[in-house]
């Protein structure tokens, strides 16, 4: 799967956790990846934001860590300018 934006989670001591697609097999998309927890029950969310390619639609996508059930799909149009989101 080389070159497939593939996000790996690492605990403390840098021992691979977790790896998932968070926007599919097909996406080569760079992506920016935040930590909080959205939903409210006290357990960290994965928050992924992509830019999908020049002319692609930018995208930010949020994931409950334990079984990385996606909470959260949004895809939006930028009509001036081509730029990554970022999660703060």
């Amino acid at each position: 799967l080389t070159g497939v934006s593939r996000l790996a989670i690492y605990n403390e001591n840098m021992q691979l956790q977790k790896t998932f697609l968070p926007f599919g097999a097909n996406s080569r998309a760079s992506a920016l990846v935040s930590v909080a927890d959205i939903n409210g029950d006290g357990s960290p969310d994965i928050l992924v934001s992509a830019f999908l390619g020049r002319g692609g639609e930018p995208q930010i996508a949020a994931f409950q860590y334990l079984d990385l059930s996606r909470l959260l799909n949004v895809r939006y149009a930028l009509s001036s300018f081509d730029e990554t989101v970022l999660l703060k």
